[in-house]
């Protein structure tokens, strides 16, 4: 009797050493198991540091009705990222917002007429992107056709991908929108070949269409003293070629100012105070 008594223990202390062996062996199988699969999802949920371009480049001659919106993306950081465009039915597929406006200016009048909508345009299937080979997608975007009076257009778009989730590493954005910088374009109905400072020069009858296309084209690169030169214009030039005038600092400034000379020669001071002193 005391030696069963005895045994007892034993037998439990065998049992346990096999039950404990056979547990090592089917983690030890396990673990092999996990380190023979893949790398492990992305869990860690961050904002990255994405490098989010877009270029506007107008379509066609003369006043576009058509352009084409280029959005690249790249990590800041050598890792390279993969974009998860694509929903897989819980979360939508990823798309991009594009506010779309465009305003056109008539030119030989201080008129403009502005327009836009907003799209909702697919970014496409997943891709991956790294600093030297970006992720590119590109966008048609239709504009409706211009007055035949109008001279210039001017098209702005804003673009918003959503929703997009990007994985870099063991790091993921976790859906969260992306925008992309402001991108602005301007075209002519016409082509000049001369410069503003020779049109004004020049023995008149001067070309009205050739004062504003030149001035509206030369003032976007060189604001302030294109400005200076319009409004220093307009005691010398009459009628159609003032209107020119006038049509062209509409189209810099976003003003009319009610089409006075004097309240043109003050706005015009302060803005050079401003820009003197900003």
């Amino acid at each position: 009797m005391r030696a069963r008594t005895t045994g007892r223990p034993a037998v439990r202390a065998r049992v346990a050493r096999l039950a404990a062996l056979a547990l090592a062996v089917v983690l030890s199988g396990a673990c092999a198991s996990t380190g023979s699969s893949d790398d492990p999802e992305p869990t860690e949920v961050r904002p990255l540091e994405i490098l989010a371009r877009a270029t506007l480049e107008p379509v066609g001659e003369g006043l576009s009705t058509h352009a084409r919106l280029v959005l690249s993306l790249a990590p800041k950081e050598p890792v390279p990222i993969d974009v998860i465009a694509e929903g897989d039915g819980q979360v939508s597929d990823a798309f991009v917002e594009v506010r779309l406006q465009w305003k056109d200016f008539f030119g030989l009048e201080p008129t403009s007429l502005g327009r836009g909508r907003t799209l909702h345009l697919p970014f496409g299937p997943d891709g991956s992107g790294s600093r030297t080979a970006p992720l590119v997608r590109t966008l048609d975007l239709e504009l409706e056709d211009p007055d035949p009076r109008v001279l210039a257009r001017r098209i702005t778009v804003d673009a918003v991908l959503r929703p997009i989730d990007i994985e870099q590493g063991e790091a993921r954005s976790g859906g969260a929108a992306l925008p992309f910088p402001r991108q602005t374009a301007s075209v002519f109905l016409h082509p000049v070949d001369e410069s503003l400072e020779a049109l004004l020069a020049a023995d008149p009858p001067r070309d009205p269409v050739a004062i504003f296309t030149a001035g509206a084209r030369e003032g976007l690169d060189r604001p302030l003293p294109t400005l200076t030169a319009l409004v220093d214009a307009l005691p010398v030039l009459e009628g159609a070629e003032r209107e020119a005038l006038f049509g062209a600092l509409l189209f810099l400034t976003g003003e009319t100012n009610f089409r006075s000379i004097p309240q043109w020669k003050s706005w015009l001071a302060a803005h050079a105070a401003a820009e003197e002193h900003p």
